[in-house]
C-alpha cells in the first residue's frame, strides 16, 4: 500500500510540475487548459477546475476513474475532463494528456 501511495504522490507532483511548466513558458494563461496523467488502466489524475497554476499543489489534483467517478480527495475536475477521459479510453497506450482550448 505504501508503494501505491508513493506512486500516487509522485504522479500528483508530476501533474503540478507539468501544469506550472506550461504556464511559466507562456503556453497557457494561468489556470487555463488542463493536464492529466494515467495512473493505471482505469484511473487518472487531472488538474482541478478554477485553480491558478501558480497556486496548484499536489493535494488539489483530482483522482478519477475512467468512468468519470472522483475517487479521492481534492477539488472537482473541470468540465474539460471529458476530453481527457475520451483520449484515455480511446488510446490505452497514452500516459499523459495536456489539453488547451483557445
Amino acid at each position: 500500500m505504501l508503494m501505491e501511495t508513493d506512486k500516487l504522490e509522485k504522479l500528483r507532483k508530476t501533474v503540478v510540475r507539468g501544469a506550472q511548466e506550461i504556464y511559466s513558458k507562456g503556453l497557457v494563461e494561468d489556470g487555463e487548459g488542463n493536464v492529466s496523467v494515467r495512473i493505471n488502466k482505469n484511473e487518472i489524475l487531472v488538474t482541478p477546475t478554477s485553480t491558478k497554476y501558480d497556486l496548484l499543489s499536489p493535494e488539489l489534483i483530482v483522482h478519477m476513474g475512467l468512468d468519470g467517478t472522483v475517487l479521492g480527495s481534492g477539488k472537482i475536475p473541470s468540465t474539460e475532463v471529458k476530453m481527457h477521459l475520451a483520449v484515455y479510453k480511446d488510446r490505452p497506450k497514452v500516459k499523459c494528456s495536456p489539453i488547451h482550448f483557445c
